[in-house]
C-alpha cells in the first residue's frame, strides 16, 4: 500500500481498518493494516482513511476495527504478531467477515449461525509457548495482556519499548541508504541488512560509512540525528534538525546559568550523584569478588559526599569530584590482573584495553543523553557544573555525570572481572601510538552489552516508576527541565541503593 500522506506513515502501533463496498447486490471486505508510530499518528491515519474512503465512495465497518499495539499482540489474516515476532495461528480465525448465507430446503438463502467467539486476540494455552520455543525466545520477555493499553507518562509498566533505537554503523565502507521505508546497509554493492525506519531513533556513525542524501533528508525529516565519530569513539559532529527549538525554556536555560547560586546547587547534586553510584558500585562488586580494597574506597567515597555540603565554589567541588574519581579508579585497579595494564583513568587516547572500553562507553552515553537533551528542548551546549567552552555540550556532560558509574562501568567491570573480554580483544598501540582500540568482536560485543544494559529494566529510586536507564536519562532531563522553570523545587540525583 503506497503511502497517503506524512501522518500514515509506517511505525509502532498498528491500525486496522476493514472496508466494505456494497457492488452489483453483495458485500465485498477488504482488510487493511496501517503501522503508526503511536496513538496520536494512528487516530490521524483513522481519520485520512476515513476521507480517503469517502471520496471512493467507500466506508469501513465500526464494530470490525481496532487500535492495538505491538507489545500485546494482535492477529491479521492468520497470522499472530507480537513485537518483532510473527507466526501463523494454529487454531481458527475469527470469521470477521460478513456472514455467509446457504440455501435451505425451501430455496430460501439464511444466516448460518454464528460461530462461538473467541476473544480477539486471545490465543490457546501452548499457542504462544510453542511459537516462542520454536523461535527461541523466552515468553517472559512479552506481555500477557492483549487489549492495547495506553497508560499515563508517568505510570509506564516495566516491559517497556526501547527508547532511543540506535542503529550502530561500525565498518568501513558500509553505505546507509533509504528505500521506500525501510533503511538499507550495503557493503560492496551488496544488501547487508534492511531496516524498517520506524525502529530506528537515531545513528551512529563510526568511522568511514557513509550515508546516501536520500536517507539523510528522511533522517532530518523525521529527527533522527546522525552522530558521525572516528572508528575509536572520537566525536566529529551530528546531523540534527533545530527547527523546534523552545525558546522560553532555553531562555530560562540561559539566565539559570548566570545564577552562581543555582549552579552551584544543581552541581552539587550532581556530583553527589556521580560519587554515591560510584560508592554504590564499588560495594556491590566487593561482595561479589571479595576485594577488600574496594570497601575501603567506599568508605573513602562516603567521606567525599559529607565534604560535597561544604563546597562554596565551583572549583571546589571539581577538586571533590577528581579526588573522587582517583580514589574509585585506584581500587578498580587492585580488583584487575596485571595483563589487563590499568594504571588508573587516561583517555584522548586511551593506552589500555579498560580505558578504552570506558571511554567508548562514555560516548554511547554521552550521545544518548545528548538526544533526550534535544528532544527536550534544551540547549546542550550550556551547563551548570562544566564550564561553557566554544564546541563542548557542557549540559550533556553534566547530565551523564550520575550515569557514568550506574550504566558504563558496571558493563565494564562485568566484562573484565568475569573474563568475558580479554587483553587479546584489543589492539594494544606501541609506544607513542595514537590509543587502545577494541578489536570487531569485542567492540561488537561491548555495544552490544551496552544497549543491553540502556533497557535493563530499573525502579527509579526516587519516583519510584519501573522504569530502563534510557528512561531514568529522560526522567531526569525532564526534572531538570522543571527545576529550570520553576516548575519544580529542586532537582535529585539518581542514586542507586
Amino acid at each position: 500500500m503506497q503511502r497517503l500522506d506524512d501522518r500514515s506513515r509506517m511505525s509502532g502501533d498498528v491500525h486496522v481498518r476493514f472496508c466494505e463496498r456494497l457492488e452489483g447486490g453483495f458485500l465485498r471486505a477488504t482488510r487493511l493494516v496501517i503501522l503508526c508510530k503511536n496513538r496520536e499518528r494512528a487516530q490521524d491515519a483513522l481519520e485520512l482513511t476515513a476521507e480517503v474512503l469517502a471520496a471512493l465512495r467507500l466506508r469501513f465497518s465500526e464494530e470490525k476495527t481496532r487500535l492495538v499495539d505491538f507489545n500485546h499482540g494482535f492477529r491479521f489474516l492468520g497470522v499472530q504478531f507480537i513485537r518483532s515476532l510473527a507466526f501463523k495461528a494454529r487454531y481458527p480465525p475469527l470469521d470477521l467477515d460478513l456472514p455467509k448465507r446457504k440455501s435451505t430446503a425451501q430455496g430460501e438463502r439464511n444466516p448460518e449461525p454464528p460461530a462461538p467467539e473467541r476473544p480477539p486476540d486471545q490465543t490457546p494455552p501452548g499457542t504462544l509457548a510453542d511459537a516462542f520455543a520454536e523461535a527461541g525466545i523466552d515468553r517472559e520477555d512479552f506481555p500477557e495482556a492483549t487489549e492495547p493499553i495506553q497508560p499515563p507518562a508517568e505510570a509506564v509498566s516495566h516491559r517497556l519499548d526501547p527508547r532511543l533505537r540506535t542503529l550502530y554503523l561500525l565498518q568501513h565502507g558500509q553505505v546507509l541508504g533509504k528505500e521506500s521505508e525501510r533503511l538499507v546497509i550495503r557493503a560492496n554493492g551488496r544488501v547487508k541488512a534492511e531496516i524498517p525506519a520506524i525502529k530506528v531513533d537515531q545513528i551512529m556513525v563510526f568511522g568511514n560509512a557513509q550515508i546516501t542524501t536520500q536517507a539523510m533528508q528522511f533522517c532530518l525529516s523525521e529527527r533522527i540525528p546522525i552522530y558521525l565519530l572516528s572508528a575509536a569513539g572520537r566525536y566529529y559532529g551530528v546531523v540534527d534538525s533545530f527547527d523546534t527549538d523552545p525558546v522560553l525554556l532555553q531562555q530560562a536555560q540561559f539566565r539559570k546559568a548566570d545564577d552562581a547560586a543555582f549552579c552551584l546547587k544543581l552541581a552539587r547534586e550532581l556530583v553527589r550523584g556521580k560519587v554515591a553510584n560510584s560508592r554504590t558500585l564499588l560495594l556491590r562488586t566487593a561482595r561479589k569478588h571479595d576485594v577488600p580494597p574496594l570497601e575501603r574506597a567506599a568508605l573513602e567515597l562516603k567521606r567525599v559526599l559529607a565534604q560535597l555540603t561544604g563546597a562554596n565554589s565551583l572549583d571546589t567541588l571539581r577538586g571533590f569530584e577528581g579526588n573522587a574519581a582517583r580514589v574509585y579508579f585506584g581500587a578498580m585497579q587492585q580488583a584487575l590482573t596485571p595483563d589487563w595494564g590499568f594504571t588508573g583513568r587516561n583517555r584522548q587516547p586511551p593506552r589500555d584495553p579498560v580505558n578504552a572500553m570506558l571511554s567508548y562507553g562514555y560516548t554511547l552515553l554521552f550521545y544518548n543523553v545528548y538526544s533526550f537533551i534535544r528532544a527536550r528542548g534544551l540547549n546542550p551546549h550550556v551547563g551548570y557544573l562544566h564550564p561553557l567552552r566554544a564546541g563542548h555540550p557542557a549540559l550533556a556532560s553534566d547530565m551523564v555525570e550520575e550515569f557514568r558509574a550506574m550504566v558504563v562501568d558496571a558493563v565494564v567491570w562485568n566484562l573484565t572481572l568475569n573474563r568475558r573480554l580479554g587483553p587479546d580483544d584489543f589492539i594494544r598501540p606501541p609506544e607513542g601510538g595514537r590509543g587502545c582500540l577494541l578489536r570487531e568482536l569485542a567492540r561488537a560485543r561491548f555495544i552490544r552489552e551496552m544497549e543491553k544494559k540502556f533497557n535493563a529494566p530499573i525502579t527509579h529510586p526516587v519516583s519510584g516508576l519501573k522504569l530502563d536507564y534510557r528512561r531514568c536519562m529522560e526522567h531526569q532531563i525532564n526534572l531538570l527541565a522543571g527545576v529550570i522553570r520553576d516548575t519544580q523545587p529542586a532537582y535529585r540525583a539518581m542514586v542507586l541503593r
